[in-house]
């Protein structure tokens, strides 16, 4: 791994940015320079006090956390004077050896780019961050070059190891790239489900005028298409919602197989994706965690099979655990990279092209689900990961939800009215609801259904409203229509997620939702939990 040397200058002004505690300590240390010289005092109360400044600051010096070198600068070569504890520990040498020891050859393993010397003798305060290679691990660190003493004739080198930072900071980008793929994919989820739900609702009006078997089977496609894009939004969707790290009985098989359409995204044509996932075997899982898990693992199997192959993806039942096995037919790895494999900022690929962290996000992640993960690998033939879980001890995870009848509910003598902005989709929804033998009542936006509701003497059962809007939002003209008309029902309809960051209108909870794109089974069980339910009730 190349070593990653970031430079700075920094002025004494902005030296308290290294931490309040060693600011204070540097303060304490740089004041020895009122002290008269040990070999000369000039009074033998001064030379104890000296000798007690000394022993205090000495003493100080070995419970800070940080590895602190005191370098001479009055000799031709600088020389070391004192490390503490820790920085013998870091540089893994006794003090003994250490003192009076070159300072370039002391510190030479933080010496990547042939400057140390140069810094060392520097007049200003300096630090540069630098990556430290070991045969465990990684290490990074702040190294930071401080002159003090009578003309600056000291200097005193400060390894701060901010390994954990980085890591930290790591998790964060990392965090940041699907929250920011979820925002990409909220920002055009709305008119994409739009454009499904219109898809969708003119292929089944097309199925009603023809009894062509063939024509029949192509608009079966259709609708077939439209929910692949359905689920490939909605697993977009998911990976910048960050629900928290709250675990939950699920069925692993189901939720490992709602990824394939997002999964076979990022793969190309010359890359075969093969499932075989068992369903019904619960798991207590962070759902965000297997959403990264498989997504981080499925990255770098297709960046290892950059001439093609096949990504298999496993889920079995083994007694009282699960395994999950995500296997690629690429280059493989040798011993001496899978020793390092999950260390953060370890990687392979070119600089650029890769952070180092996506396979110890995986291992924090399997770890905190209180799982193993493995890995077997051999150059030329691929490389298998494989992920062991416990399985949830309860018989009975989830009660029974009632399910509605498959057959269309008819309301006759029944009113809505209907907000949409989209026009294609506004008469496809109404046109819905009219084969429901409900009446529909037509608004192109917020404004327009105040005023239809106005003008229409009758009684308005519900309202179906979409949730964003030009003029006036679906939530706040629910507000409205349920101030007027108290006693009929709402109900809302949104292609973008109803909670979170990627929300653009804050739906109240509670309140009945109902996600596009839309079909006819899904409007019709909506509409009778909101006529025979006690949801959908004014806001």
């Amino acid at each position: 791994m190349s070593k990653r040397n970031l430079a700075k200058v920094v002025p004494i002004q902005s030296f308290c940015h290294i931490n309040y505690k060693l600011h204070l300590f540097m303060y304490l240390f740089m004041s020895m320079k009122d002290f008269p010289s040990l070999k000369s005092p000039a009074s033998e109360f001064e030379m104890l006090q000296y000798s007690l400044h000394v022993a205090r600051l000495s003493s100080a010096m070995e419970f800070v956390p940080w590895g602190l070198i005191s370098v001479n600068l009055s000799a031709d070569i600088p020389l070391v004077v004192y490390a503490n504890g820790i920085a013998c520990q870091i540089l893994q040498k006794p003090f003994a050896e250490l003192q009076n020891m070159p300072a370039d050859r002391a510190l030479s393993s933080f010496d990547g780019n042939g400057t140390l010397d140069e810094r060392i003798r520097a007049a200003a305060p300096a630090y540069f961050e630098y990556e430290m290679d070991e045969e465990e691990s990684s290490r990074w660190f702040r190294v930071h070059f401080i002159p003090y003493g009578k003309s600056a004739s000291y200097c005193l080198v400060v390894l701060d190891d901010i390994t954990e930072r980085k890591v930290l900071e790591g998790q964060f980008f990392q965090a940041q790239r699907f929250e920011a793929l979820g925002e990409l994919a909220g920002g055009v989820t709305h008119d994409f489900n739009n454009i499904l739900s219109i898809i969708d609702g003119y292929a089944r009006m097309a199925r009603r005028l023809t009894d062509n078997a063939d024509v029949v089977d192509c608009l079966d496609k259709i609708s077939h298409s439209v929910q692949r894009g359905s689920a490939l939004t909605h697993q977009l969707l998911s990976f910048g919602r960050h629900k928290g790290s709250i675990s939950a009985p699920a069925d692993l098989g189901m939720m490992i197989k709602d990824h394939q359409p997002l999964l076979s995204a990022l793969l190309d044509a010359s890359v075969q994706l093969n499932f075989d996932v068992a369903e019904g075997i619960y798991v207590d899982v962070v759902p965000d965690y297997i959403s990264q898990i498989l997504f981080n693992l499925c990255t770098n199997a297709r960046d290892a099979m950059a001439d093609g192959g096949v990504l298999s993806i496993v889920m079995k039942d083994d007694g009282d655990e699960v395994f999950l096995r995500v296997s690629d037919t690429g280059c493989g790895m040798d011993e001496n990279v899978k020793k390092r494999l999950f260390q953060p900022f370890f990687t392979t690929k070119p600089s650029g092209k890769g952070t180092g962290l996506g396979l110890s996000i995986v291992y924090n992640f399997v770890r905190e689900m209180n799982g193993t993960i493995s890995v077997e690998s051999e150059q030329g033939k691929g490389t298998s990961f494989t992920i062991r879980l416990a399985k949830c001890k309860c018989d009975s995870v989830f009660p029974d939800i009632p399910s509605f009848d498959d057959d269309l509910l008819f309301y006759t003598g029944c009113t809505a009215l209907v907000a949409e902005d989209e026009p294609e989709l506004l008469n496809i929804l109404c046109g819905m609801l009219e084969e429901m033998g409900i009446r529909a009542l037509r608004a192109g936006n917020g404004n327009e259904a105040l005023l239809l509701q106005d003008e229409y003497e009758g009684k308005i059962d519900f309202l179906l409203t979409d949730v964003v809007m030009p003029e006036l939002n679906g939530v706040r003209l629910a507000e409205l229509f349920g101030a007027v008309r108290p006693t009929a029902k709402i109900m809302f309809m949104s292609g973008y997620p109803e909670d979170g960051k990627l929300a653009r209108v804050r739906v109240p909870r509670g309140a009945a939702m109902m996600t596009k794109p839309v079909d006819m089974q899904k409007l019709s069980s909506a509409v009778k939990e909101v006529m025979h339910g006690n949801i959908g009730m004014a806001i």
